[in-house]
């Protein structure tokens, strides 16, 4: 579930632009106030965080509530550590999602406050929802800031709760500790500190470390729409222009409409999931790989801002190719290539369906696909649980989703060649997938009333059962994916009328047709 993002409160900088050969360490304050948290104290403004550290977005509303409420009531809250930049900046190496929770609160931001407005164009609705569900847990819990300034000059206006907790809130601080050494040394020391407690995953140590290369600043780009810090921002104005119109373009094919649970429409199934989770970067980092045939190829880091606009621009055409109203696209139907049946978005099978689309493509296989579209997608319908085994054979989606691509090639060999849908399965667990097993094993559901996943599987099942199909290659085709077609084409004599005409997906239209 999407944590509340307070990425605004602290502004990122880049490690570079504020090193010297020779950092000392600051003989600075030990300790930080609440008083210093506030958007107009001479404190806050300057703090900065790394422009490789983590998303400020992890913490749900019970835990920024507890922080605070822990702070209130003088419980103990670890040291943060700074380190001072010769810019006069200071940089939060450790403690910032604990520093931004109480800076949500004397500021009343919770990302959606006037600091969160001026770092975001557009602030999404998930975003707007997570902060005015955590102000109204902060209340109710907590109280807001402004009743503990108002319980110091006329406590009768506020509860007595606030105001016995507001006799010491001016005294209590925040330990302070402070990093020396030099840039090199302070990142060092970010890396050290950040694999204890929650330590960052192997991908999320990678991706930290490639922050300079244009797949991760890509991603990076993708999963904010363009908004948010501008790790781009070294870049020339027109370049980083172009970055912002091409990421809020993919963001919007990937994960919009926002997805919501239980499943209750088959136009709500964003291609990529819910964004705003903690894999959401592995998953786009990936996503850019893949799409840019990357591979394990040494990627040098981009200075000048092109390759980045070259991958985006790739992500781009390919995402329209997978699903959108654009003449080339094929009109995949998320619920049957990216979910599961009972509404989980499917990491493996969003990578395969990529890689899928890419080879039919360079493969020169599309009307190999075309052929027998819609018997294909009978298949994977009906055996969408062996996705889900070849990913636990491989382990990983990022091993398995080659594979799984080979095995859509290999339904698809055998239907035109003519095979039954019913034996297509069989013949394949015979030849190289032959740790599949015919077995669906369902979801018990929960005893008093059917589960979230339950009932998005109900809806699902049914839905599918009555969804639009394109009338040229039978397959299942998405609203944001409909064309019309003449049945007889209007060169032909064919009419503008209802009886002559059909919905298709737009290739099938533009393309296949004829």
């Amino acid at each position: 579930m999407p944590g509340v993002n307070l990425d605004a409160m602290i502004h990122r900088d880049d490690f570079d632009t504020s090193s010297t050969s020779e950092q000392k360490m600051r003989s600075g304050s030990a300790t930080l106030r609440l008083v210093d948290l506030a958007d107009n104290s001479l404190v806050f403004p300057t703090l900065r965080k790394p422009d490789f550290q983590r998303e400020t977005n992890e913490w749900n509303s019970e835990k920024v509530c507890k922080l605070i409420e822990s702070f209130v009531d003088d419980e103990l809250i670890p040291a943060v550590i700074f380190w001072n930049a010769s810019s006069s900046y200071t940089f939060v190496i450790d403690g910032a999602h604990r520093l931004s929770a109480l800076a949500s609160w004397v500021n009343d931001d919770y990302g959606d406050g006037e600091i969160s407005k001026k770092f975001y164009d557009k602030i999404e609705n998930e975003q707007l929802s997570a902060a005015e569900k955590t102000r109204i847990l902060v209340r109710k819990r907590i109280g807001p800031y402004s009743d503990y300034l108002l319980a110091v000059t006329n406590p009768d206006k506020v509860s007595g709760k606030i105001v016995e907790r507001s006799k010491n809130l001016g005294l209590l601080s925040l330990s302070i500790q402070w990093v020396g050494g030099d840039q090199k040394h302070a990142e060092s020391s970010f890396f050290k500190i950040n694999q204890q407690g929650e330590p960052l995953s192997k991908t999320e140590m990678k991706l930290l470390k490639e922050r300079k290369k244009p797949h991760v600043l890509a991603a990076r780009a993708i999963i904010k729409g363009g908004q948010g810090h501008p790790y781009w921002g070294k870049f020339e104005d027109g370049k980083q222009e172009q970055i912002k119109k091409i990421s809020e373009k993919l963001f919007c094919n990937l994960f919009r409409p926002p997805l919501n649970k239980p499943v209750k429409t088959l136009d709500k199934l964003p291609l990529a999931g819910k964004v705003g989770l903690a894999s959401t970067l592995p998953t786009i980092s990936s996503f850019v790989n893949i799409v840019n045939d990357l591979g394990n190829r040494d990627i040098h880091d981009d200075n000048s801002g092109d390759m980045t606009i070259e991958y985006l621009n790739n992500c781009n055409v390919l995402t329209n190719r997978i699903s959108s109203n654009e003449p080339f696209s094929l009109g995949l139907h998320p619920a049957i290539y990216f979910y599961s049946h009972d509404g989980r978005h499917k990491q493996a099978s969003f990578y395969a369906a990529v890689n899928f689309v890419k080879q039919l493509d360079t493969k020169n296989k599309i009307y190999d696909f075309l052929n027998v579209r819609g018997k294909f997608e009978i298949i994977l319908q009906k055996y969408n649980y062996l996705i889900q085994q070849i990913l636990r054979n491989y382990r990983s989606a990022d091993k398995a989703y080659p594979h799984i691509t080979e095995y859509y090639h290999k339904i698809i060999k055998k239907l035109n060649e003519g095979k039954d849908v019913d034996n297509v399965i069989d013949e394949i667990m015979k030849d190289s997938f032959d740790f599949l097993t015919i077995r669906q094993v369902g979801s018990h559901g929960e005893i008093d009333s059917f589960s979230q996943n339950t009932k998005s599987s109900i809806f699902i099942k049914t839905a599918l059962e009555n969804a639009i199909k394109c009338n040229i290659c039978g397959g299942l085709v998405p609203t944001n994916s409909i064309s019309f077609d003449h049945i007889i084409r209007k060169q032909d004599g064919g009419l503008n009328t209802d009886d002559n005409g059909q919905i298709t997906h737009p290739y099938c239209n533009t393309s296949f047709k004829n």
